[in-house]
């Protein structure tokens, strides 16, 4: 009887554990055309505009984050946390994660940021120079402007923020595009993201 139940529970453990979602994926961009634009590198910090908004980039001891992110005990939080995604570029002992925000909502007239944090699958990256990452966009609108600005991540890690600037005369909607990605001269390929613009 023992060992039916041992058997039972094994079963039902192995099932429970096939069935959990993975949290990183290498997923396919969606059939985004249009042109490729370079995002411009601007290597200076990120201007402080207006007030604070939940998607400000802030240093921490560990690494840049949102400000929407940041948790003081025993203060309420203002905002809800910033969610981003981990994608997988490319497979085999090159392959690198990139945890990024797919999903923006924003009103017309500001600017977001995206920051993108990556990591190797295997080791660490020698080299963080922000100069080394060099981002693009398809399918993006014309009218949005796109810089890339630097940001500080984990040992062993590269950041990057993509800043994007809504103009005020956009009409509210979702735009989709692809955000590509170059590392050392080497195409990565694109991950997906929607900007929803709100009035």
């Amino acid at each position: 009887m023992k060992k039916i139940i041992i058997i039972m529970l094994s079963i039902l453990i192995i099932l429970a554990g096939g069935c959990t979602p993975k949290a990183t994926e290498t997923s396919p961009s969606p059939s985004i055309t249009g042109e490729q634009v370079s995002v411009p590198i601007i290597l200076s910090d990120l201007p402080s505009s207006g007030p604070e908004a939940p998607d400000d980039i802030v240093h921490t001891p560990g690494a840049d984050t949102y400000r929407a992110n940041v948790n003081e005990q025993g203060v309420p939080d203002r905002w809800p946390e910033v969610e981003t995604v981990e994608t997988r570029l490319t497979s085999g002992p090159e392959a690198i994660f990139v945890r990024y925000r797919a999903d923006v909502v924003t009103k017309t007239g500001e600017t977001r940021n995206n920051l993108l944090n990556v990591r190797k699958e295997d080791g660490r990256f020698e080299n963080a120079d922000l100069e080394v990452i060099k981002l693009f966009t398809i399918g993006a609108p014309k009218s949005v402007w796109f810089e890339q600005r630097p940001a500080g991540g984990l040992p062993g890690t590269i950041a990057a923020v993509l800043v994007i600037e809504i103009p005020a005369n956009i009409e509210s909607g979702q735009y989709s595009f692809l955000i590509g990605f170059e590392f050392e001269g080497k195409d990565y390929g694109t991950l997906p993201c929607t900007i929803e613009v709100t009035g």
